[in-house]
């Protein structure tokens, strides 16, 4: 598992690149010496900057495409006690195509805020694995309780992330994420 450490010097990484490839771009394209090939090329550079500095999984890349085995996803799963539903329509997803998905642990106080996501999330108890049916899977789940995030800490609202797991492949979908109200 990463540690805060190595996760700051990523995104610091990340930003450096970022700034350094900006400010070279910009003195190319500013510059009266260099030709308009390189300062249209400088140009395109800027906007690939600007469009994965705007991508959120550069900086989370977990939440991206990921590969497991699919074995791991045969049998469906309902969190013990499960209170709730929630039905996705899916468009343009196979039948038969699973869904795991997972959301933070349950209280009996509607209004909990946990201090962090790991807290909120626990052991992972309010997990579930489903399969899409004519373009819709019902996800059954315990009203998760709110976290927050961030060094601001800002607090999320209630919801439930998941992911598809592609029919006869072991690749995932990215993390997406559903709201909640109960």
């Amino acid at each position: 598992m990463l540690s805060n450490t190595e996760v700051w010097i990523y995104m610091i990484s990340i930003f450096i690149i970022f700034l350094f490839t900006l400010i070279n771009s910009l003195y190319l394209i500013l510059s009266s010496k260099i030709n308009l090939l390189i300062k249209m090329i400088s140009i395109i550079i800027i906007i690939m900057v600007i469009y994965l500095g705007t991508n959120k999984n550069l900086y989370l890349p977990f939440l991206g495409y990921a590969a497991l085995p699919p074995i791991l996803f045969q049998k469906e799963l309902t969190p013990s006690g499960a209170t709730e539903t929630v039905t996705l329509t899916l468009n343009n997803i196979p039948n038969d195509t699973k869904i795991v998905y997972w959301a933070a642990t349950s209280s009996k106080d509607k209004n909990t805020i946990h201090p962090n996501p790991v807290e909120a999330y626990g052991d992972y108890s309010n997990t579930g694995i489903t399969t899409v049916k004519n373009n819709k899977a019902i996800l059954y789940f315990n009203c998760p309780d709110r976290y927050n995030v961030g060094t601001f800490k800002k607090t999320l609202n209630k919801h439930i992330h998941y992911r598809l797991i592609y029919p006869n492949s072991p690749m995932l979908s990215p993390v997406y994420t559903q709201y909640v109200k109960c």
